[in-house]
């Protein structure tokens, strides 16, 4: 959890873009938002939204934007 708190923070500097993207439907998570998938309430949820932040963190502060 606190590593999705984290991306989030670094993604999206202002609250509202983090809450934003939470509510927003993904076509990564079946066009589910990722709050919706997190509370499915499996652990394997959590880890997919905390790698797909992960590789979007990674993405961003490699230089391609």
């Amino acid at each position: 959890m606190i590593g999705i708190y984290k991306n989030l923070r670094s993604l999206f500097p202002l609250q509202g873009q983090a809450n934003e993207w939470l509510l927003k439907p993904n076509s990564a998570f079946g066009e589910a938002s990722a709050l919706d998938f997190m509370l499915l309430g499996q652990m394997a949820n959590l880890r997919e939204v905390r790698h797909y932040l992960d590789a979007q963190f990674d993405y961003i502060t490699s230089g391609n934007t």
